[in-house]
């Protein structure tokens, strides 16, 4: 007997890409009645049997409940897992040992690149017993390229590991275990990374000031202030070191008036925020030049903005 198995499902399960999937876990457990309880026998194990009847899931259960305080938190189906952690604390289960020394060696031979896949892989088909503390023993090998990469960005070879690094790292195994047919890795009991809008060289541009050498331009500059200027400076660092953000209005002591700041501090999430904020009812003032030279863009570390026509 036998059955045909096409080329798509054969790799489907060559792969072990899950083929069916429940939800929630539906498990049955043996219930019957009092004194009810079906028991199979042969002649060597008649009377045991007798004397002692087998456990069945149910009352197995009840029992584990029965005995174990920390049990009665649990629904049946998590108790395997507890079971598992349980057997490796007593060193029942093999260790990882194998698979760290597998990384280590690999960590002098290849790049943090290919210590991704192959730590994905693991991940995927290898049931490793801890892949957490696994992670904890090479993150820094799995992230060392991304290290190197934001130092070379940066100008400033002295940066070290950060959390935002490491995040990026397991966002990139994470990806490689859900391409091979896995799922997220706090199914595995890694850490879940932060997929947020910000990209980690913007997290630590800001995070990477040269405080030392902005103290000294202060120091030289801030006595060659002019009275509107010392005016404003003052009112934005007020608001910025007591935390009151918000907005805020000056007019420059220049009879004429050419100095004159509005909407302080103003922060935008979107590009469409931002157009509304800077140029409100754009298409009724677009061609009028003076409206145009009164709005400006303050983007980060006063990095440049690009231009944009409009037509």
């Amino acid at each position: 007997m036998g059955r045909y198995i096409s080329s798509n499902e054969a790799v489907w399960r060559i792969l072990n890409f899950p083929i069916h999937e429940r939800h929630p876990t539906v498990i049955h457990l043996s219930v019957h009645l009092e004194n009810g309880q079906r028991v199979y026998f042969t002649e060597g194990n008649a009377a045991e049997r007798a004397r002692f009847a087998p456990e069945t899931t149910l009352t197995a259960f009840f029992r584990l409940c029965n005995e174990d305080e920390f049990a009665r938190t649990l629904f049946y189906h998590q108790v395997p897992s507890n079971y598992k952690e349980a057997c490796q604390v007593r060193g029942l289960l093999e260790n990882d040992e194998h698979w760290n020394v597998t990384l280590e060696e690999a960590a002098f031979m290849h790049s943090p690149r290919i210590l991704r896949d192959l730590f994905a892989v693991m991940l995927q088909v290898c049931a490793v017993s801890n892949p957490n503390q696994l992670w904890i023993n090479h993150q820094e090998n799995l992230s060392e390229d991304i290290l190197h990469r934001i130092r070379i960005q940066q100008r400033n070879m002295d940066l070290e590991f950060s959390t935002e690094i490491l995040n990026e790292a397991l966002i990139i195994i994470e990806d490689k275990v859900r391409s091979l047919g896995g799922s997220y890795l706090k199914s595995v009991g890694l850490p879940q990374p932060n997929r947020d809008s910000s990209t980690i060289d913007d997290v630590l541009r800001e995070r990477t000031y040269n405080v030392s050498e902005l103290r000294r331009f202060l120091e030289e500059n801030e006595g060659k202030m002019l009275p509107d200027q010392r005016e404003i400076f003052q009112k934005i660092t007020d608001s910025v070191f007591q935390e009151t953000g918000g907005n805020g209005s000056f007019t420059s002591l220049d009879p004429d008036g050419a100095v004159s700041l509005k909407n302080i501090g103003r922060i935008v999430n979107t590009e469409e925020e931002l157009l509304r904020a800077v140029f409100p009812n754009l298409p009724d003032f677009f061609q009028d030049h003076v409206w145009l030279c009164q709005r400006a863009i303050l983007a980060p570390q006063n990095q440049t903005v690009e231009y944009f026509s409009l037509h």
